[in-house]
């Protein structure tokens, strides 16, 4: 039965042409924060972060220091049009998962046939390192689900690091037998390219000094009346049409925490205290606060950069899953 479980042929030296393809792809998603710091327009970052992809294809460590930077320095923005990263990476990892599981209990299986045969040196290291890549896709798949749930840096920092994970999980196949091992090298590679690609796209390019310029813009201007006391109407979500007036110098707390909030959403992707908004009758504009964990967009400038900031009556803002957006009068 093992025979048939497992090739007799290594992977690096019966199919060199799959495996260089496998480590060209390798380096390639060993980049991605190079990638996401070129896409930003950081030139020093990326080249730094390039060296140290290419140096964690032999170390591991200059690579998971790469993606640290990478996910702390490098805004990324959340595609709310088509399958979400987040939505795609708990079906993917329930799947890498289930695959991991399939390997393990292959090599379970295997090691019980080989246990009492004279062949069984020749079989246990390979049946070791199927039952060790099984158990690296089990992990990879429960944290890319469990990951799927994160904040900000959490979430980004470890589909950053899923593709390269996943490329790492096919050398760990590379013995299995050929139905096992195409499907898994086509189930790795494809997720790889599509999570890379989506983390790349998801670069948040609006630059600070673009939209605090817009900001400025559109603020009012020297003369202009001023409302006695702001006004948020909310445009869609879990308040739609209402509205909530405040006076000069009063904050409206939005979050999950009714302890914390004014107005609680259960909505995901939000926090206990996720934006503060202060009308400031003086200057014509509302504050806005929030943690740097809690993502918050504007519209037409994107998700916000900077976790406090003035912005003018006539904003529309937003945040959470599904959206909750609001017009600030």
């Amino acid at each position: 039965m093992y025979c048939m479980l497992y090739s007799s042929e290594p992977l690096w030296t019966g199919e060199a042409g799959i495996a260089m393809l496998l480590l060209f792809l390798q380096a390639v998603f060993a980049c991605l924060p190079a990638a996401a710091a070129f896409r930003k327009k950081q030139t020093g970052l990326g080249a730094a972060c390039l060296a140290l992809g290419i140096l964690g294809e032999i170390f591991w460590i200059p690579w998971i220091v790469a993606v640290v930077l990478v996910s702390g320095k490098i805004p990324f923005r959340e595609r709310r049009d088509g399958l979400q990263l987040r939505t795609a990476g708990r079906i993917y990892g329930l799947f890498v998962a289930a695959y991991g599981i399939i390997l393990l209990l292959v090599g379970m299986s295997a090691f019980g046939d080989v246990a009492g045969s004279d062949f069984r040196e020749f079989y246990l290291p390979t049946i070791l390192n199927g039952v060790v890549g099984g158990g690296f896709l089990l992990l990879v798949g429960g944290l890319t689900i469990a990951c799927s749930f994160a904040r900000y840096r959490g979430f980004w920092g470890w589909y950053m690091a899923l593709p390269f994970l996943l490329l790492v999980g096919t050398g760990q196949i590379g013995r299995y037998a050929g139905f096992l091992r195409y499907i898994g090298y086509l189930f790795l590679v494809g997720g790889g390219i599509f999570f890379w690609w989506g983390v790349f796209q998801s670069v948040d390019r609006e630059s600070r000094a673009e939209e605090r310029k817009a900001f400025e813009k559109s603020g009012p201007q020297p003369g202009e009346r001023r409302p006695a006391q702001g006004k948020m109407r909310c445009l869609g979500g879990q308040y739609a049409g209402a509205e909530f007036p405040f006076k000069d110098g009063e904050t409206l707390c939005l979050g999950s925490d009714p302890n914390l909030a004014h107005l609680v959403f259960s909505t995901e992707e939000t926090g206990p205290l996720h934006l503060e908004i202060t009308y400031q009758k003086q200057e014509g504009v509302y504050l806005l606060a929030h943690p740097a964990q809690c993502q918050v967009f504007l519209r037409g400038q994107g998700w916000l950069t900077r976790e406090v900031l003035t912005v003018p009556a006539g904003s529309r803002v937003g945040f959470g899953s599904p959206v909750q957006e609001f017009l600030l009068l």
